[in-house]
């Protein structure tokens, strides 16, 4: 039994500080006007949910004290360097799903976080908390990048960014986007597809409007939701161009 003790004092130990370094990028994205982390730092929640949601943990978490009775701002009272230490015992074990659905939806919302399921290189700040995601199984790496796995899904799920089948939104709509151009990229009027080439045309996306609005033209696919129009726009845009100016005639 004593390997086994020992492992799992080393998984919990590494799980503590994944816990850890994913609180510092949570109050370091909350934390006013690029401080350093230090004591004494105040934080100021918008009136937005996932603000709101950092705010109610960060307060579990004992790392903050009210600041001027205002509900939306508080002070932080210990250095973000000092949080191995306050995160050394197992006090928070069971925030841990907490936390880790927080890192991702704030992540999320300043536009760092990769939400498919592919390859992906984590921002520079947050390669920290990644490895320590790595060592515990959350996340993958190889040569090639970083992968999450299926352990991170109930995070992602609250977050509204996979599916319950653990698949990616974001990939899902590409998919569908991907799909809807292509049908109807196929079909298109001469007259509209001369003048999204025409370089003297700008606003090319527009010239789809009339197209765009007529169901006729969009695949008669009942498992394909309402794609989002600009999208569709966009990418039927790149096929015809690329078709156009390709040396092999329709590669695209």
């Amino acid at each position: 039994m004593k390997p086994v003790t020992g492992a799992s004092s080393v998984y919990a130990k590494e799980k503590r500080q994944a816990i850890s370094e994913m609180a510092v990028r949570i109050v370091m994205r909350v934390a006013i006007g690029g401080s350093d982390g230090q004591s004494g730092t105040i934080i100021s929640i918008l009136p937005a949910s996932v603000f709101e949601h950092a705010l109610h943990l960060i307060d579990r978490l004992n790392l903050v004290k009210l600041e001027e009775e205002n509900r939306f701002t508080r002070q932080l009272k210990i250095s973000v360097e000092n949080f191995t230490q306050h995160f050394a015992t197992d006090q928070y074990d069971q925030l841990f799903d907490e936390v880790l659905y927080c890192f991702v939806e704030i992540a999320d919302h300043f536009g760092d976080l990769c939400e498919k399921r592919s390859l992906f290189w984590p921002v520079e700040q947050d390669r920290t908390a990644i490895q320590k995601l790595c060592n515990i199984g959350y996340v993958e790496q190889s040569e090639a990048g970083y992968l999450w796995t299926d352990l991170c899904g109930p995070a992602f799920i609250m977050a509204g960014i996979w599916t319950s089948d653990l698949v990616s939104i974001v990939e899902i709509r590409e998919a569908y986007t991907e799909k809807c151009a292509r049908y109807i990229e196929q079909n298109l009027d001469k007259k509209v597809r001369a003048e999204i080439c025409d370089p003297t045309r700008s606003w090319k996306t527009i010239l789809l409007f009339n197209t765009l609005e007529d169901e006729k033209n969009w695949p008669d696919d009942p498992t394909i939701p309402a794609a989002l129009e600009s999208d569709v726009a966009k990418r039927i845009v790149e096929i015809v161009l690329r078709k156009k100016f390709s040396n092999f005639g329709g590669a695209d």
